[in-house]
């Protein structure tokens, strides 16, 4: 049996929706486990900070160092992906919204109706606050490594 044009417009529509939130889901997993392996490298960092200096163990400081803006640096590419991937996903249910026309969950007009509500505070989208964190690792590990590389060339 055939499917009509509007089923399987409706059937894309549902597939399109939990694309989107398994999306949604999979950026707070990742966000959890960077924020987890960023938080552990510098307390491991911290500890090996502390140790008596040598010329092995500043060695891997500064290469911990690097390591934690590498982590940093794909933590906040994650974000701006997952950011990409949530437009594209909506800009497609928006799509197939027009085509259904009972349907207008996704649409401009909702959309633009709704943050005209809010204040500045709400309007930020979740990305925009949630890069904070990789950008503050990102400018501590630059810190870290800049002043592990000229403490190991001033002793």
């Amino acid at each position: 049996m055939a499917l009509s044009q509007g089923e399987i417009l409706l059937e894309e529509y549902k597939n399109c929706t939990e694309v989107l939130l398994n999306e949604s889901r999979l950026f707070w997993s990742r966000y959890q486990v960077h924020l987890a392996l960023n938080s552990g490298l510098l307390t491991v960092w911290s500890y090996l900070g502390g140790l008596p200096r040598s010329q092995l163990l500043q060695t891997g400081i500064i290469c911990m160092a690097s390591f934690g803006i590498v982590m940093a640096i794909v933590w906040f590419l994650n974000i701006e992906r997952a950011y990409a991937l949530s437009v594209y996903w909506t800009n497609r249910l928006n799509e197939i919204e027009q085509k259904l026309p009972p349907l207008r969950t996704f649409t401009r007009e909702r959309y633009n109706n709704f943050w005209k509500t809010r204040n500045w505070f709400e309007r930020r989208r979740i990305t925009a606050w949630a890069v904070l964190a990789p950008l503050a690792f990102l400018a501590i590990w630059s810190i870290l490594l800049y002043s592990s590389i000229t403490t190991l060339f001033l002793n």
